[in-house]
């Protein structure tokens, strides 16, 4: 006996539905049949209440901190899409983003890094202040200047201390830069460094130590040998460009070489003259 479609199928349990359906959906509150359409105990005004129900369940909205209660059976990412589909805007949901001040740029983040020279709020693409043509950085490097006391001849300013590298080639020297990881971004500074053979590496130093622990901690990652704290013997000098005296070591760091978002330009070499202590 040959069997038809109905044999294989279930009616929705909805009355004013009743549709045939081949892959029906047992409700398990009433333990009914239906359809797709009719599966939610509220599509089929299920005699199960919230009365029956043992606790009630919520889901915080990340985004506006709004509670939202689900409904029965309803999954945590069920209720946050219907929640953004209706209650949450789309001023809530960008509430906490800034957007990068440079022109053009339509990212927003939720900590910007702020340009030293023009104080502008800028994306990790923008920051730099070649990167946003900061109309603010080139006077700022004319009137930084500075000079320490020794032999009365001035020391170059910070400005002149930068390399003249271009936005791709500073970006790549900074990536590979080595230091101690355990310097905090405020205080890091990057200093490329000449050293004895030739070789050049780039370093990120903490800005707040002398120039001595720096020439110590250079030397000691390049294998360099030192013997500053030995007498009449060769000892290492961080020098300036073009300078022909080395830097004091007692001198902090910050006074050659302060603005974490440059990368400055440095030698280190052997000398006879005695290092200076101020």
């Amino acid at each position: 006996m040959e069997k038809v479609a109905e044999d294989y199928g279930v009616h929705c349990g909805e009355p004013s539905c009743n549709q045939l359906d081949f892959l029906p959906h047992k409700c398990n509150s009433c333990g009914l049949l239906f359809c797709a359409h009719h599966s939610h105990p509220n599509e089929h005004h299920c005699s199960y209440t919230l009365s029956k129900i043992p606790d009630l369940r919520a889901v915080k909205c990340e985004l506006c901190s709004q509670v939202i209660i689900l409904e029965p059976y309803e999954d945590s990412n069920a209720a946050l899409k219907r929640h953004s589909l209706k209650g949450c805007s789309s001023a809530k949901r960008r509430s906490g983003l800034v957007k990068c001040e440079y022109g053009g740029c339509s990212a927003r983040v939720l900590v910007p890094i702020f340009c030293p020279y023009c104080n502008k709020r800028l994306c990790i693409r923008h920051h730099l202040p070649e990167s946003h043509t900061c109309t603010q950085f080139n006077s700022s490097h004319q009137a930084n200047t500075h000079s320490f006391p020794g032999n009365g001849n001035s020391v170059q300013s910070k400005s002149q201390n930068r390399q003249k590298f271009t936005f791709g080639e500073q970006r790549a020297k900074r990536l590979k830069a080595k230091g101690d990881s355990k310097v905090g971004y405020s205080d890091k500074v990057f200093i490329d460094i000449r050293l004895p053979d030739g070789t050049t590496t780039t370093y990120f130093v903490n800005k707040n130590l002398v120039i001595g622990r720096i020439i110590d901690d250079v030397a000691r990652s390049e294998h360099l040998r030192n013997n500053n704290n030995v007498p009449g013997e060769k000892k290492l000098g961080l020098f300036l460009v073009n300078s022909e005296e080395p830097l004091p070591l007692d001198t902090r760091t910050h006074k050659f070489f302060s603005d974490g978002n440059d990368l400055y330009e440095a030698e280190l070499r052997h000398t006879h003259i005695t290092h200076k202590i101020k």
